[in-house]
Order: C-alpha cells, then sequence, then structure tokens
C-alpha cells in the first residue's frame, strides 16, 4: 500500500548518498513527509543535483537550507520526453589533472562552467596550483601553466572523490598540498585517507594524515612502485597519473575500473601518447 508519510531524521556526515536515495522516495508516500538533517551535510551539490533532476520529472521538494526537506504526498515521476545527463565529472579528473601534470592540452566535453556537480569545479583547483583552465558552456579545457604547479591549500568537501586526484597531482607541485574536509574517504569503498597516505609513501611523497584531511609533501623525484587498488576504482585511476612522472608505475587490480569505467586505461593510454587529446 505504500508508505504513510510522517517524519524522520537522517545523518548528513557520513555520505548523502544516503539521503539522496531517500528523498527520492519521498514524494511517493500517501502523505505529506519530511526529513531533517542531522549534523554537517557532506557532499551538498549532489543532493541539489537530485532535487534539479526531480523537478525535471514533474517532483517538487521543499529544501530548508540542506537542513530539512519536505514533500507533499502522493506525487508522480512524469517523464519530461527528453533529458540529456552530463557525463561523470569526478572520472573527468584526472585527464584534466594529466593535463596539468604532463602539458599539452586536454579538453573533456559534456561538462562545462553551468555543470550541476560539484566535482566539476575540480578544474578551479588546477588553477590555483598554476594551471591554464578554460571553461566553456560544454567543456573544460586544461593545459600547463607558464610555471610549476605550486601546493594548495584546499577545502574538498563540496568534492571529495576528486580530492584523490588532487593529492597525485600534488606529487607534480612545489611545496605541501593539504586537503581538507575529506573525513566520509574513511567511509568509501576502502579507507582511502590511510590507503592514500600508504601509496603516495610509496612514491616518496612526505605524508601527514588526520580524521578527515591529509597533507602531501611533494618527494625530490619520483621513485617506481606497485600501487595496491584496495578493490577501489579510484585508487587506480587517480594513480594512473602518477606514471606521467617518468617512472614506472605498476597499479595492481586495474580491472577495478570496471566499477565505473571499464576502458579507463584505455583512454588514459591514449591521451598519454599525444601531446594534445580531446576526451568525451
Amino acid at each position: 500500500d505504500g508508505l504513510a508519510g510522517g517524519r524522520t531524521r537522517i545523518k548528513g556526515n557520513v555520505s548523502s548518498q544516503f539521503l539522496t536515495g531517500l528523498l527520492l522516495a519521498l514524494p511517493l508516500c500517501k502523505g505529506a513527509v519530511a526529513v531533517e538533517v542531522e549534523g554537517t551535510l557532506v557532499s551538498a551539490p549532489y543532493v541539489d543535483l537530485t532535487l534539479r533532476i526531480m523537478e525535471a520529472f514533474g517532483i517538487h521538494l521543499e529544501n530548508d537550507q540542506f537542513r530539512k526537506f519536505s514533500a507533499a504526498g502522493g506525487q508522480c515521476y512524469v517523464s519530461p520526453g527528453g533529458y540529456g545527463i552530463e557525463p561523470d565529472a569526478s572520472s573527468a579528473s584526472y585527464f584534466l589533472a594529466a593535463g596539468a601534470i604532463a602539458g599539452g592540452t586536454v579538453e573533456v566535453r559534456g561538462i562545462g562552467r553551468d555543470s550541476l556537480q560539484g566535482e566539476a569545479r575540480f578544474a578551479e583547483m588546477l588553477a590555483k596550483m598554476g594551471a591554464r583552465v578554460e571553461y566553456g558552456a560544454d567543456a573544460i579545457k586544461v593545459s600547463r601553466g607558464a610555471g610549476e604547479l605550486r601546493g594548495v591549500d584546499a577545502d574538498m568537501d563540496s568534492m571529495s572523490d576528486t580530492g584523490m586526484t588532487l593529492a597525485v597531482t600534488a606529487l607534480f607541485a612545489k611545496g605541501p598540498t593539504r586537503i581538507r574536509n575529506i573525513g566520509n574517504w574513511r567511509v568509501k569503498e576502502t579507507d582511502r585517507i590511510a590507503a592514500m597516505a600508504t601509496e603516495l609513501r610509496k612514491v616518496g611523497a612526505r605524508v601527514e594524515e588526520g580524521p578527515d584531511w591529509i597533507q602531501v609533501d611533494p618527494p625530490a623525484a619520483l621513485r617506481t612502485a606497485a600501487i595496491d587498488t584496495y578493490q577501489d576504482h579510484r585508487m587506480a585511476m587517480c594513480f594512473s597519473l602518477a606514471s606521467l612522472g617518468g617512472v614506472p608505475i605498476t597499479i595492481n587490480d586495474p580491472g577495478c575500473t570496471r566499477k565505473t569505467y571499464p576502458g579507463y586505461f584505455a583512454a588514459f593510454q591514449a591521451i598519454a601518447a599525444r601531446e594534445e587529446k580531446a576526451v568525451t
């Protein structure tokens, strides 16, 4: 008969995925329903993305500053007839970082200045490090800047997955890079803070870590290493960037990328072999 409706509470400091899953179901309740968020909501841009998509399919939720969400019951999803889906901005981050690290130009199409994804702002971090970044309405282009990349202090709360890409990019920067507000890394496919610290040390970096932060001091020269991936697709993809430092890097269990990007290493090889490559 379906859920009656009512009120409930959910923690927001672990992952926005729990909240977004619940929000998708709210309008299908028989009566009015409300959800209150306990604690700080992480990855809020993904909640906003969910709400915008629901609007496109005829569903309206009230959003009280990401602290409380409410909906009238008995709503129905209605097809808009056609809806364009952006490519995954997290997966795009590896190619954008490659442009900043190795030179040449990498252009990723399908996401741009008006992207709804928080991770699309990753290119801003590359610009802060000294890369050259150009935003179009539907594309982002990155190339190496005039000087060296430099370390940054980065709050990655709104784009935490790409913080892993930033941590490996930090190997090629001058000075330390501190990545903050990433406590939810510890409850992902693996404890990503611990995993990143372990593998970054293998290639020679000096790494410090805390409950919700990691700091990477790059080595004078990268060391050859075999990188363990912990059955985590993002560990495999972000550490592929270490190979741009001119030393052999082995990625153990590269097949773990099948979760989100089974063709990743073929695409990475294509841009690594050319000075300029557009990736769609």
